[in-house]
Protein backbone atom coordinates (compact mmCIF):
# COMPACT_ATOMS: atom_id res chain seq x y z
CA UNK A 1 0.00 0.00 0.00
CA UNK A 2 1.17 3.40 -1.00
CA UNK A 3 0.61 6.44 1.23
CA UNK A 4 1.12 10.36 0.98
CA UNK A 5 3.10 12.05 3.50
CA UNK A 6 3.57 15.38 4.24
CA UNK A 7 5.74 16.99 7.19
CA UNK A 8 6.00 20.55 8.74
CA UNK A 9 7.91 21.92 11.88
CA UNK A 10 6.20 22.55 15.16
CA UNK A 11 8.75 23.70 17.32
CA UNK A 12 11.61 22.18 16.16
CA UNK A 13 9.65 18.62 15.81
CA UNK A 14 8.38 17.00 12.33
CA UNK A 15 4.47 15.58 12.58
CA UNK A 16 3.37 13.15 9.82
CA UNK A 17 -0.03 13.32 7.98
CA UNK A 18 -0.76 10.13 6.05
CA UNK A 19 -3.95 9.90 3.10
CA UNK A 20 -5.11 6.23 3.07
CA UNK A 21 -6.82 7.59 0.13
CA UNK A 22 -4.16 7.69 -2.47
CA UNK A 23 -4.81 4.38 -3.76
CA UNK A 24 -8.11 5.60 -4.89
CA UNK A 25 -6.23 8.03 -6.62
CA UNK A 26 -3.93 5.60 -8.31
CA UNK A 27 -7.13 3.56 -9.53
CA UNK A 28 -8.37 6.73 -11.33
CA UNK A 29 -5.65 7.42 -12.83
CA UNK A 30 -5.44 3.39 -14.14
CA UNK A 31 -9.26 3.65 -15.03
CA UNK A 32 -8.46 7.37 -17.19
CA UNK A 33 -5.61 5.25 -19.03
CA UNK A 34 -7.75 2.25 -20.39
CA UNK A 35 -10.35 4.50 -21.08
CA UNK A 36 -7.70 5.93 -23.81
CA UNK A 37 -7.30 2.35 -25.11
CA UNK A 38 -8.96 1.64 -28.71
CA UNK A 39 -11.57 -1.11 -29.07
CA UNK A 40 -10.50 -3.72 -31.43
CA UNK A 41 -12.57 -6.18 -32.90
CA UNK A 42 -9.97 -8.96 -33.36
CA UNK A 43 -6.78 -9.30 -31.18
CA UNK A 44 -3.58 -11.57 -31.47
CA UNK A 45 -1.02 -12.23 -28.64
CA UNK A 46 1.99 -14.55 -28.75
CA UNK A 47 2.51 -16.38 -25.33
CA UNK A 48 5.38 -19.00 -24.61
CA UNK A 49 4.52 -22.21 -23.17
CA UNK A 50 4.79 -23.26 -19.56
CA UNK A 51 4.76 -19.05 -18.32
CA UNK A 52 5.10 -19.03 -14.70
CA UNK A 53 2.47 -17.70 -13.01
CA UNK A 54 2.13 -14.21 -11.20
CA UNK A 55 3.59 -13.81 -7.85
CA UNK A 56 1.19 -14.62 -5.52
CA UNK A 57 0.00 -10.92 -4.50
CA UNK A 58 -3.12 -9.73 -2.10
CA UNK A 59 -4.11 -7.42 -4.82
CA UNK A 60 -3.58 -9.33 -7.86
CA UNK A 61 -5.09 -12.80 -9.41
CA UNK A 62 -3.34 -15.84 -9.87
CA UNK A 63 -2.53 -16.22 -13.14
CA UNK A 64 -0.01 -15.46 -16.20
CA UNK A 65 -1.07 -11.71 -17.39
CA UNK A 66 -2.08 -12.89 -21.41
CA UNK A 67 -3.52 -9.45 -22.22
CA UNK A 68 -4.06 -6.00 -20.55
CA UNK A 69 -4.88 -3.53 -23.08
CA UNK A 70 -8.84 -3.74 -23.41
CA UNK A 71 -10.24 -0.15 -23.12
CA UNK A 72 -10.88 0.28 -19.37
CA UNK A 73 -14.82 -0.13 -18.95
CA UNK A 74 -17.27 2.83 -17.54
CA UNK A 75 -20.48 3.40 -16.52
CA UNK A 76 -21.48 0.19 -14.65
CA UNK A 77 -19.80 -2.31 -17.51
CA UNK A 78 -17.38 -5.33 -17.15
CA UNK A 79 -15.87 -7.86 -19.21
CA UNK A 80 -16.55 -11.62 -19.19
CA UNK A 81 -15.25 -14.69 -21.38
CA UNK A 82 -18.72 -16.17 -23.72
CA UNK A 83 -18.71 -19.77 -24.07
CA UNK A 84 -19.92 -20.53 -27.38
CA UNK A 85 -18.24 -23.78 -27.74
CA UNK A 86 -18.74 -27.17 -26.59
CA UNK A 87 -16.87 -30.41 -25.70
CA UNK A 88 -13.21 -30.58 -26.25
CA UNK A 89 -13.19 -26.38 -27.36
CA UNK A 90 -14.63 -25.62 -24.33
CA UNK A 91 -12.51 -27.63 -21.79
CA UNK A 92 -9.57 -25.76 -23.93
CA UNK A 93 -11.17 -22.03 -23.86
CA UNK A 94 -11.45 -22.46 -19.69
CA UNK A 95 -7.36 -22.77 -19.53
CA UNK A 96 -8.08 -18.66 -19.39
CA UNK A 97 -10.09 -16.20 -17.20
CA UNK A 98 -11.16 -12.57 -17.82
CA UNK A 99 -11.36 -10.22 -14.78
CA UNK A 100 -14.12 -7.34 -14.74
CA UNK A 101 -11.62 -4.63 -15.70
CA UNK A 102 -10.31 -6.78 -18.81
CA UNK A 103 -7.21 -8.59 -17.32
CA UNK A 104 -6.72 -11.66 -19.79
CA UNK A 105 -5.09 -14.43 -17.69
CA UNK A 106 -4.19 -17.94 -17.49
CA UNK A 107 -5.93 -20.46 -15.59
CA UNK A 108 -2.89 -22.95 -15.50
CA UNK A 109 0.36 -22.77 -17.35
CA UNK A 110 -0.07 -23.67 -21.00
CA UNK A 111 1.37 -26.69 -22.81
CA UNK A 112 2.59 -26.61 -26.72
CA UNK A 113 1.69 -29.69 -28.36
CA UNK A 114 3.91 -30.60 -31.31
CA UNK A 115 1.42 -31.39 -34.81
CA UNK A 116 -1.46 -29.15 -33.09
CA UNK A 117 -2.46 -25.79 -33.88
CA UNK A 118 -1.80 -24.73 -30.55
CA UNK A 119 -4.29 -21.69 -30.87
CA UNK A 120 -7.49 -20.04 -28.58
CA UNK A 121 -9.39 -18.28 -29.82
CA UNK A 122 -11.55 -16.43 -26.97
CA UNK A 123 -14.85 -14.17 -27.27
CA UNK A 124 -14.86 -11.34 -24.62
CA UNK A 125 -17.65 -9.60 -23.90
CA UNK A 126 -17.85 -5.55 -22.26
CA UNK A 127 -21.45 -4.91 -21.46
CA UNK A 128 -23.35 -3.62 -18.46
CA UNK A 129 -22.75 -5.30 -15.04
CA UNK A 130 -25.24 -8.24 -13.94
CA UNK A 131 -26.38 -8.15 -17.87
CA UNK A 132 -26.14 -11.69 -19.54
CA UNK A 133 -27.26 -10.11 -23.25
CA UNK A 134 -26.07 -7.61 -25.21
CA UNK A 135 -23.07 -5.76 -24.93
CA UNK A 136 -19.66 -4.95 -27.13
CA UNK A 137 -17.76 -8.39 -28.21
CA UNK A 138 -14.05 -8.73 -29.70
CA UNK A 139 -11.77 -11.97 -30.33
CA UNK A 140 -8.56 -12.41 -28.82
CA UNK A 141 -6.55 -15.34 -30.39
CA UNK A 142 -4.22 -16.70 -28.19
CA UNK A 143 -1.04 -18.35 -30.19
CA UNK A 144 0.95 -20.43 -27.59
CA UNK A 145 4.59 -20.66 -28.73
CA UNK A 146 6.62 -23.44 -28.15
CA UNK A 147 10.07 -23.43 -25.89
CA UNK A 148 12.75 -25.71 -25.32
CA UNK A 149 11.91 -27.63 -22.60
CA UNK A 150 12.18 -30.97 -23.13
CA UNK A 151 15.50 -33.12 -23.85
CA UNK A 152 15.91 -35.19 -27.29
CA UNK A 153 15.13 -39.13 -26.21
CA UNK A 154 16.11 -42.23 -27.76
CA UNK A 155 13.71 -45.03 -28.03
CA UNK A 156 16.60 -47.55 -26.87
CA UNK A 157 19.69 -47.41 -24.11
CA UNK A 158 21.77 -49.48 -26.72
CA UNK A 159 21.90 -50.24 -30.26
CA UNK A 160 23.96 -52.68 -32.12
CA UNK A 161 25.85 -52.79 -35.48
CA UNK A 162 28.39 -54.34 -37.72
CA UNK A 163 30.88 -53.34 -40.37
CA UNK A 164 33.59 -55.01 -41.69
CA UNK A 165 37.13 -54.80 -40.73
CA UNK A 166 38.73 -52.59 -43.10
CA UNK A 167 36.04 -51.20 -44.94
CA UNK A 168 36.99 -48.30 -46.88
CA UNK A 169 36.07 -44.81 -45.84
CA UNK A 170 32.14 -43.69 -45.40
CA UNK A 171 31.49 -46.94 -45.25
CA UNK A 172 27.65 -47.53 -42.96
CA UNK A 173 27.67 -49.42 -40.10
CA UNK A 174 24.22 -51.75 -40.59
CA UNK A 175 22.02 -52.60 -38.31
CA UNK A 176 20.62 -48.89 -36.69
CA UNK A 177 18.71 -47.99 -39.33
CA UNK A 178 16.02 -47.37 -37.28
CA UNK A 179 18.49 -45.25 -35.05
CA UNK A 180 17.40 -41.99 -33.71
CA UNK A 181 16.06 -38.84 -31.17
CA UNK A 182 12.83 -37.77 -31.04
CA UNK A 183 12.46 -34.21 -29.86
CA UNK A 184 9.30 -33.29 -28.67
CA UNK A 185 9.59 -29.49 -29.52
CA UNK A 186 9.95 -27.89 -32.60
CA UNK A 187 13.84 -27.20 -32.54
CA UNK A 188 14.55 -30.96 -33.86
CA UNK A 189 18.11 -32.58 -33.45
CA UNK A 190 20.91 -30.46 -34.65
CA UNK A 191 23.45 -33.21 -34.80
CA UNK A 192 24.90 -36.39 -34.04
CA UNK A 193 28.52 -36.59 -32.12
CA UNK A 194 30.42 -39.43 -30.91
CA UNK A 195 31.55 -38.64 -27.11
CA UNK A 196 33.30 -41.68 -26.11
CA UNK A 197 35.10 -44.96 -27.32
CA UNK A 198 36.11 -43.20 -30.43
CA UNK A 199 39.56 -43.43 -29.21
CA UNK A 200 41.27 -44.59 -32.22
CA UNK A 201 39.17 -42.45 -34.14
CA UNK A 202 37.56 -45.42 -36.66
CA UNK A 203 34.16 -43.90 -36.93
CA UNK A 204 32.19 -40.48 -37.67
CA UNK A 205 28.91 -39.80 -36.63
CA UNK A 206 26.37 -37.96 -39.62
CA UNK A 207 22.58 -37.01 -39.52
CA UNK A 208 20.45 -38.24 -41.90
CA UNK A 209 16.89 -36.25 -42.36
CA UNK A 210 13.90 -38.30 -43.53
CA UNK A 211 10.84 -36.26 -42.92
CA UNK A 212 10.47 -34.80 -39.91
CA UNK A 213 13.05 -37.56 -38.05
CA UNK A 214 16.93 -37.30 -38.24
CA UNK A 215 18.64 -40.73 -38.41
CA UNK A 216 21.86 -41.59 -36.82
CA UNK A 217 24.21 -42.60 -39.61
CA UNK A 218 27.53 -44.02 -38.21
CA UNK A 219 30.18 -44.15 -40.61
CA UNK A 220 34.12 -45.48 -41.19
CA UNK A 221 36.48 -43.20 -41.47
CA UNK A 222 39.66 -42.97 -43.66
CA UNK A 223 41.23 -44.98 -40.58
CA UNK A 224 42.06 -48.45 -41.09
CA UNK A 225 39.09 -50.23 -39.03
CA UNK A 226 41.25 -53.40 -37.29
CA UNK A 227 39.30 -56.02 -35.26
CA UNK A 228 40.88 -56.72 -31.79
CA UNK A 229 41.43 -60.59 -31.23
CA UNK A 230 40.01 -60.48 -27.57
CA UNK A 231 37.38 -57.77 -28.41
CA UNK A 232 36.16 -57.82 -31.73
CA UNK A 233 33.64 -55.45 -30.90
CA UNK A 234 33.92 -51.85 -29.86
CA UNK A 235 31.44 -49.43 -27.87
CA UNK A 236 30.53 -46.16 -28.46
CA UNK A 237 28.32 -43.29 -26.84
CA UNK A 238 26.53 -40.91 -29.45
CA UNK A 239 25.12 -37.65 -27.96
CA UNK A 240 22.48 -36.02 -29.85
CA UNK A 241 22.11 -32.69 -29.19
CA UNK A 242 18.72 -29.92 -30.16
CA UNK A 243 18.34 -26.55 -32.35
CA UNK A 244 17.59 -25.06 -28.58
CA UNK A 245 18.88 -22.41 -27.22
CA UNK A 246 20.62 -23.85 -24.74
CA UNK A 247 20.60 -26.62 -26.74
CA UNK A 248 19.12 -29.94 -24.74
CA UNK A 249 21.18 -33.81 -25.58
CA UNK A 250 20.58 -37.46 -25.14
CA UNK A 251 22.73 -39.72 -25.42
CA UNK A 252 22.33 -44.02 -26.30
CA UNK A 253 25.45 -46.77 -26.44
CA UNK A 254 25.59 -48.06 -29.90
CA UNK A 255 27.98 -51.70 -29.63
CA UNK A 256 29.72 -52.20 -33.11
CA UNK A 257 30.78 -55.71 -34.12
CA UNK A 258 33.91 -55.51 -36.58
CA UNK A 259 33.44 -58.52 -39.05
CA UNK A 260 36.70 -59.98 -39.63
CA UNK A 261 37.34 -60.81 -43.34
CA UNK A 262 39.71 -63.38 -44.94
CA UNK A 263 42.51 -61.24 -45.33
CA UNK A 264 45.59 -64.14 -44.43
CA UNK A 265 46.75 -66.31 -46.80
CA UNK A 266 47.15 -70.39 -44.80
CA UNK A 267 50.89 -71.22 -44.34
CA UNK A 268 51.78 -74.49 -44.62
CA UNK A 269 54.75 -75.36 -41.99
CA UNK A 270 56.99 -76.57 -44.47
CA UNK A 271 57.42 -75.49 -47.75
CA UNK A 272 57.59 -79.49 -49.43
CA UNK A 273 56.63 -82.76 -47.87
CA UNK A 274 58.92 -86.19 -48.80
CA UNK A 275 58.85 -89.59 -48.11
CA UNK A 276 59.74 -92.57 -50.06
CA UNK A 277 57.55 -95.51 -50.19
CA UNK A 278 58.14 -99.03 -51.87
CA UNK A 279 56.07 -100.20 -54.73
CA UNK A 280 54.52 -102.80 -52.27
CA UNK A 281 53.14 -99.89 -49.41
CA UNK A 282 50.21 -100.81 -48.08
CA UNK A 283 46.79 -99.43 -49.37
CA UNK A 284 45.21 -97.29 -47.06
CA UNK A 285 48.27 -96.82 -44.57
CA UNK A 286 49.25 -93.08 -43.94
CA UNK A 287 51.86 -91.74 -45.96
CA UNK A 288 52.94 -88.77 -44.77
CA UNK A 289 51.24 -85.85 -42.52
CA UNK A 290 50.96 -81.95 -44.07
CA UNK A 291 50.29 -79.29 -41.63
CA UNK A 292 48.65 -75.78 -42.54
CA UNK A 293 47.61 -72.48 -40.13
CA UNK A 294 45.46 -69.51 -41.00
CA UNK A 295 45.27 -66.19 -38.86
CA UNK A 296 41.85 -65.35 -39.70
CA UNK A 297 38.85 -65.67 -37.06
CA UNK A 298 36.00 -68.06 -37.38
CA UNK A 299 34.77 -69.66 -40.94
CA UNK A 300 37.86 -68.07 -42.68
CA UNK A 301 40.73 -69.55 -40.60
CA UNK A 302 39.54 -72.71 -41.31
CA UNK A 303 41.59 -74.47 -43.75
CA UNK A 304 40.85 -77.04 -46.43
CA UNK A 305 43.38 -79.70 -48.08
CA UNK A 306 42.50 -80.93 -51.50
CA UNK A 307 45.26 -82.32 -54.23
CA UNK A 308 46.07 -79.80 -56.72
CA UNK A 309 46.73 -82.70 -59.40
CA UNK A 310 44.12 -85.44 -59.24
CA UNK A 311 45.88 -88.72 -58.26
CA UNK A 312 44.39 -92.36 -58.65
CA UNK A 313 47.16 -93.71 -56.32
CA UNK A 314 46.83 -90.95 -53.50
CA UNK A 315 44.33 -89.25 -51.79
CA UNK A 316 43.54 -87.27 -48.46
CA UNK A 317 41.66 -88.40 -45.46
CA UNK A 318 40.33 -85.25 -44.32
CA UNK A 319 38.73 -82.23 -46.30
CA UNK A 320 39.15 -79.49 -43.66
CA UNK A 321 40.58 -78.87 -40.46
CA UNK A 322 41.71 -76.08 -38.23
CA UNK A 323 45.07 -75.86 -37.64
CA UNK A 324 45.30 -79.45 -37.55
CA UNK A 325 47.95 -81.97 -39.66
CA UNK A 326 46.17 -83.73 -42.77
CA UNK A 327 47.37 -87.34 -44.19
Amino acid sequence: MISLATTKSNSGTDSRMRFPYFNVVLLLLHSAFHSNAQWKNFIEVDVKEGQPEQPERSEQPKGYIVYDQLPYPTGGEEYSLFYAQTGDSLDKVKLFTVSPSGVVRTVQPLIYEKGKSNEYDLTIVKRPRNEKNGGLATTVRVKVQDVNNFSPVFAFEMYNGTIKENSPADTIVMGLENCHAEDRDTSGIRAYKIIKGNEKGYFKAEKRDVGEKSFLQLKATKNPLQRGKNTPYMTLVVEAEDMGNPPLTARTTIRVVIEEVNDHTPVFDKSSYERAISEDFPQLMPVLKVQATDQDEGVNGQVYYFFQTLSSFFHNRCLHRRHNACA
